[in-house]
């Protein structure tokens, strides 16, 4: 690792500490004698997405993103708000570092997150991702959705008019 004050190409390591899935380490130079921190991070990025009809792509992040942000489309959300819920749906798929993960599984992770966070957003996603193909398919999603509403709400007055 070069020192990044005066560039001398070998730095020792002072410290390390996992956290999460990242590793700081503490550095010294010894040319200079600066201490630094490095953080090492296992590239998501690496993994790899069984599609549905079993192609594999890369992971990506921003992909993810997007389609959490286009469903809370309208919503009085920040990106700030919809990283966080990246990062937390990250944390569950990637807990235990796997090279290969099925998009269902991240879909399935994007709607428990959303159906925690907001129900708005988790509805919207949820259509998108069952992808209902005939009316009664719709229906039969909406019903659920409306009684998972109903449960949510605690069964009070104002689920009466849903």
């Amino acid at each position: 690792m070069k020192c990044p004050r005066c560039g001398f190409k070998d730095t020792n390591v002072r410290d390390s500490r996992q956290h999460n899935d990242t590793v700081v380490r503490r550095r010294e130079c010894p040319k200079c004698h600066y201490t630094f921190r490095t953080q090492e991070q296992w590239e998501r990025s690496q993994a790899l997405v069984r599609k549905s009809k079993g192609e594999l792509e890369n992971y990506s992040r921003e992909k993810l993103f997007r389609s959490i942000r286009l469903a809370t489309k309208y919503l009085p959300l920040q990106d700030t708000d919809v990283d966080q819920m990246v990062n937390e749906i990250e944390s569950r798929l990637f807990e235990n570092k796997p090279e290969e993960i099925k998009s269902r599984v991240i879909g399935e992770t994007v709607l428990d997150v959303l159906k925690e966070k907001d129900f708005i957003a988790y509805t919207r996603f949820r259509i998108t991702f069952e992808r209902p193909t005939s009316e009664r398919e719709l229906i039969r999603e909406l019903q659920e959705i409306v009684d998972e509403l109903k449960e949510r709400l605690g069964n009070n007055r104002s689920t009466k008019a849903v």
